[in-house]
């Protein structure tokens, strides 16, 4: 008899433990769908907090880290982008997901890159070599992925560019 009263409380103690779990999960999944309807009308500001809330409801939400990388960087927040990115790389246990997080930091450097020479300023090559390296790291993780290997050689091709303008 004492043993059944123990079975039930342990019961009871891990159906609740994991119904506040799941409620989190299911919070932090609402207002993710929030986000995903932002980014979708191009609210890239409203999204990004809904995505930092879906986050902290829940800090292995994958889905709502990643999103928040692309609305940061849609939105020219490039180093929040990467941090996203990066915090989506060390939760990942998936290696093609890993390598396009690694694609998108890739991106994030190429884009800042841009939009510096864009404005008129002198951007630090620095980007370049690090667009580079992550669009590497990318394809180690697949080798498969075209895009990656595509601005791999455009990021390789720039730095060839920059490097013939300054010796001029």
């Amino acid at each position: 008899m004492n043993y059944l009263i123990k079975y039930n409380i342990v019961f009871i103690l891990t159906l609740f433990v994991f119904g506040s779990l799941c409620s989190q999960s299911i919070e932090s999944r609402l207002i993710l769908k929030e986000g995903n309807n932002s980014y979708k009308k191009g609210d890239y500001k409203n999204s990004s907090d809904s995505y930092t809330n879906s986050i902290a409801e829940d800090q292995n939400n994958l889905d709502a880290i990643y999103n928040n990388g692309n609305s940061s960087m849609m939105s020219g927040d490039f180093q929040g982008a990467r941090e996203n990115f990066n915090n989506y790389i060390s939760k990942s246990n998936n290696n093609i997901d890993k390598g396009k997080a690694h694609y998108n930091i890739g991106n994030s450097f190429l884009n800042q890159y841009a939009k510096e020479t864009k404005e008129g300023g002198q951007p630090s090559s620095e980007y370049l070599k690090n667009a580079v390296d992550e669009y590497k790291k990318s394809l180690r993780y697949n080798p498969n992925d075209i895009d990656a290997r595509y601005n791999l050689s455009y990021a390789l091709k720039m730095m060839q560019n920059l490097d013939k303008k300054n010796q001029d």
